[in-house]
Parts: C-alpha cells; sequence; structure tokens
C-alpha cells in the first residue's frame, strides 16, 4: 500500500532535533551552572546591620537614622569635646563583622588628607600659594603656556580649568566605561597626571571656575612629593599620618592592589560585590586609599583645636578662598579641599568620597566632628553625617530605589529573558536559506545573550529579586552553549549569497561583544 509523501511544509517537533541525551546533558549543565554562579564570592549578600560593635549610645543614634534596604557595613565616629566615640554596624562582605577599626576605601576624602599635606609645606614656607606646576616641573615641555601657569592652589581648590578625569583615547576610554558597567576599576587604564596634563593644547575648563577635578589633585599630590623629593605616600606619612597618629590609613603602592587585612569589600546599591579602584598615580585624589572610621576623627579631631603641630596648618585647609559649586542659599565656598556651608548660621565644613562600591563622609560644625563610612553606595553617608550634626538637608536626602514592578520586570528580561532566547535561538528548527541558522549566527547569539546577562547582573534590581535569578540565567546560557555544540558538525559556516556583507557584520560584532567580556573575566579574577 503506498504511502503518501509528508508535506514539505511540515516541520518536526523542536526537541526531536535532539537525542535524549543531548537534551539530558544541557539541563545538568544548567543546574550545575546555576549552583556554581551562586556560590561565587561577588554574588555573597552582605548582612543586615542589626548587631554593632563600640559605643552603645552611638550606636542607639545611628541606628535610628539608618535607611531601609541593605547597608552592607558602616562605621562611623563623633568628635565633642575632643573625646572620639565610635559604633560599627553589619559585615565586611566576607562573613566577618564591621568593627570601629575595620578599614574603607575611603575614596574623596582623601583629598583632605592631601590638601593638608599641602597646608603643611605652606606653614614651612616649602612651597606656596601662586607655585606653578611650571616651576614644580621646570624641565617639563608643556604643551600650553597656560597649563604650566596652574598654581598650586588652584589645584586645591579646584579652579585649575583642568578636566575631572584625564583624556584618553578610544580605547581606553570604553575600556573605562566597560569597567563601570560591569562592576570594574575605572582607573585601570588612566594615564600618568604629569603626562597628561603636560600634553593639553589648551585648558579645557575656564581657570578660576569651580569645576572638580580628580586630575588635579593627582597632579597636586605628585607637584608636592615632588618637590620633596619624594613619593607622596611617603610624604604624606611623614608630614600628616605619622603626626596626627594616623597609623590605619594605607595606600595602596605599585604591584599591590589587595585591601588591607580585614577591610570592607566595596558593594553595589543592592549588594553586589564591586572591584576595588587602584592606581598608584591617583592616591592624592582617593584612588587605591584607605582609612577607618577612627583615623579619620584624629584629623578632624586636630583641626577642631585639639593639641597638635598640625593645628594651624589645618585650620589654615578650611579657610574659605573660593567660591563652590553647592546651593546660593549656602553661601557655598571651598578651602583647600573642603566645601564650606552656612546652614542656618551653622558654618558647616565637609568632604564625601566614593568609589564603585564604597561611600565616606566626613564634617565638623566646629562643635561636633562626625565620620561614616560604607561599604556599599546604597547608604547615603552625607544625609546621615548631616543628621548626626541635627541638620536634616534637602541636598543629601535619598530614597534607595528598589521593589518597583517595572524595575524588577526589566531585571527579568534581562537576566533570564535574554538567556531563554538565545536558547530558543540556538535550538530553533531550520528555515529555508538565508534565513537558517549558521555557525556565524550561533556565535553572535551566544555572544550577545551573554553580554546582556552581565549587564543585568550591573543594572538589576536585586532589592525586587533574589541574585539566584541572574545564577539561573546562566545556567540557562550554558546549556545553549551545550546544545549549540551539538548542533555545530550540522551547520554551515555562514548562509545566503552576500557572504562577506554577512561575514564582515559578524566579525565587528563578535569583537565588540568580546570587550565586555575581557572586563568581566578581569574584574571576577580580581575579585576572587
Amino acid at each position: 500500500m503506498p504511502t503518501t509523501p509528508s508535506s514539505p511544509h511540515r516541520r518536526p517537533p523542536l526537541l526531536h532535533r535532539f537525542s535524549s541525551r543531548a537534551i539530558t546533558v544541557a539541563l545538568v549543565v544548567a543546574v550545575a551552572a546555576s549552583a556554581l554562579l551562586w556560590t561565587v564570592p561577588p554574588l555573597t549578600s552582605p548582612a543586615d546591620p542589626t548587631a554593632h560593635s563600640g559605643d552603645d549610645a552611638l550606636a542607639a543614634e545611628v541606628r535610628g537614622l539608618l535607611p531601609d534596604g541593605p547597608v552592607a557595613g558602616l562605621s562611623v565616629a563623633v568628635v565633642e569635646d575632643g573625646l572620639i566615640r565610635s559604633a560599627a554596624f553589619g559585615s565586611t562582605g566576607t562573613g566577618s563583622p564591621v568593627r570601629p577599626d575595620t578599614p574603607f576605601e575611603n575614596g574623596s576624602t582623601q583629598k583632605p588628607l592631601t590638601a593638608a599635606l599641602f597646608a603643611v609645606m605652606l606653614e614651612s614656607g616649602e612651597v606656596g600659594t601662586d607655585t606653578t606646576i611650571g616651576e614644580i616641573w621646570p624641565d617639563v615641555g608643556f604643551a600650553h603656556p597656560s597649563v604650566a601657569a596652574i598654581t598650586l592652589e588652584e589645584l586645591a581648590t579646584h579652579h585649575s580649568g583642568l578636566p575631572r578625569l584625564a583624556p584618553q583615547g578610544l580605547p581606553a576610554t570604553v575600556r573605562s566605561g566597560a569597567e563601570v558597567f560591569l562592576l570594574g576599576d575605572p582607573y585601570v587604564d588612566a594615564p600618568d597626571p604629569l603626562q597628561a596634563v603636560a600634553s593639553l593644547s589648551d585648558l579645557p575648563g575656564e581657570p578660576g571656575e569651580y569645576a572638580y577635578s580628580n586630575l588635579g589633585y593627582a597632579l597636586l599630590g605628585a607637584a608636592l612629593a615632588e618637590r620633596l623629593g619624594t613619593d607622596y605616600p611617603t610624604a604624606l606619612r611623614e608630614r600628616v599620618l605619622r603626626p596626627l597618629g594616623m597609623t590605619s590609613t594605607t595606600l595602596n603602592v605599585p604591584g599591590d592592589p589587595d585591601p588591607p587585612s580585614g577591610a570592607a569589600l566595596p558593594h553595589t546599591r543592592s549588594g553586589m560585590r564591586t572591584s576595588t579602584w587602584n592606581n598608584a598615580d591617583y592616591l592624592p585624589a582617593g584612588i587605591g586609599t584607605w582609612s577607618t572610621a577612627g583615623d579619620l576623627a584624629l584629623f578632624l579631631r586636630a583641626m577642631m583645636g585639639h593639641e597638635t603641630p598640625l593645628g594651624p596648618a589645618l585650620r589654615r585647609a578650611a579657610e574659605p578662598l573660593r567660591n563652590s559649586s553647592g546651593p546660593a542659599e549656602r553661601s557655598a565656598r571651598t578651602g583647600l579641599a573642603w566645601q564650606l556651608w552656612d546652614v542656618s548660621g551653622r558654618d558647616v565644613v565637609w568632604h564625601n568620597g566614593q568609589t564603585g562600591g564604597q561611600r565616606s563622609f566626613v564634617a565638623h560644625d566646629g562643635e561636633r566632628g562626625v565620620v561614616v563610612m560604607a561599604n556599599s553606595v546604597g547608604v547615603p553617608v552625607e544625609h546621615l553625617g548631616m543628621r548626626m550634626l541635627g541638620l536634616d538637608l534637602a541636598e543629601f536626602a535619598e530614597t534607595p530605589p528598589g521593589g518597583h514592578l517595572g524595575t524588577a520586570a526589566l531585571t527579568l528580561s534581562l537576566v533570564l529573558g535574554a538567556p531563554l532566547l538565545t536558547l530558543v535561538s540556538v535550538v530553533r528548527e531550520r528555515r529555508p536559506a538565508p534565513r537558517g541558522l549558521d555557525r556565524a549566527g550561533v556565535v553572535d547569539a551566544l555572544l550577545t545573550g551573554g553580554v546582556v546577562w552581565l549587564a543585568g547582573l550591573a543594572l538589576g534590581d536585586w532589592l525586587a529579586l533574589p541574585v539566584l535569578v541572574w545564577a539561573l540565567g546562566g545556567g540557562v546560557l550554558a546549556g545553549a552553549v551545550v546544545l549549540a555544540s551539538r548542533r555545530w558538525a550540522s551547520l554551515p559556516a555562514l548562509r545566503g549569497r552576500r557572504r562577506w556583507p554577512r561575514a564582515l557584520s559578524v566579525a565587528i560584532s563578535v569583537l565588540v561583544l568580546s570587550l565586555p567580556y575581557y572586563v568581566a573575566l578581569s574584574a571576577l579574577a580580581r575579585l576572587l
């Protein structure tokens, strides 16, 4: 009896293309990859600050001011009547509790220390406020005379006309942006400050106008060290840290970017581990510097009048010199690094700092000094510090995001939806040429799905969803790789008639998509 030929338009069920063994292997890989990703240290959730160490009264005061949401680790100190009290909450990110002597990345609160070195050298007459960088480096060929004419005071008050960051070529700029996007270190390729400034054909900004510049502070620290004939870490230790007894403030040296022992490790707002920032050329600006709340409290105490040989220099650093960018109603001024605000008749001296996963704040009003250090960018340290001074300023009010339906849906689409679409594209049935899947399409699909999945790690709302969802997405991608390998031998390299344009398009796509993977692996290696 003759058989009826099957319709040419009829397709077999999707999973019939693969053996049960291939599907089983893919599922096992997916589950194993999900479990492995869940154990990666960067995904370890920090503890909530329900317990504390240190001064009980201060801990009770601060606990009532803490925001909702994960806080990770927090260390605070107050200075009153020459006495220092400290308290600490939460976890370092490694399972151990934060103590009052736990080191944190201090970020830009390092700038007042650099400014203190400048003030000490001003008091001793080793430099002047009008000393120029051209005078510091007479043998450097500056590309433009206006650059050589920048004074040390202009650097210290952010009025030099220099940009916030050193100009870089396109590859380094792209990589720096990718580092930020993937929770890495944007300063990994930052150029030497002196070389970057010397090569400027003109000042990007307007001299005499306030423009915050990390590049300027890196150059200031280098200039002060050059005048002393030493390096910045040595100059700071000998002239500022040692006289004040700040033995827990440390600076990373080239080739040794590891955090100090027992340090609080950095986290995003949602509790994801990030990389520390390190660049020896940018230590004066707060890149690769660590301190404790107790050490910074010693610094504040000396500023506030405690007997110390450095007292006059530190108070000189907090004298108003130029206009700042703060609100007009605060009569915002800047000293040497310090921000000076008039808040309802009270003179408040303050500075803050932030890296990829840590925040810090130091301030005093003449009567009370406060230090707040957190290893999560989700902690509004400025608001908390001002509240500890009895001030509730709208400029520093923050509402932590998270828990919203829209951001949860976006997170799901990035970390699970994209991997599922990648899986579908890899296992879909063959279509007539030129639309059918080919090897180039498999590579493109896997790379694209992986990049979106990595982006979800940085952008996801982990207050609304558990990070396990991200790990599950990684498992789905791993399963897609296994199933793609089963199809590889049966697929052509390229489909369609216009193969060269398609090959070029895929090659460009692969080249562009490879950068986030390289940065992500580099960041992961540093975290591990």
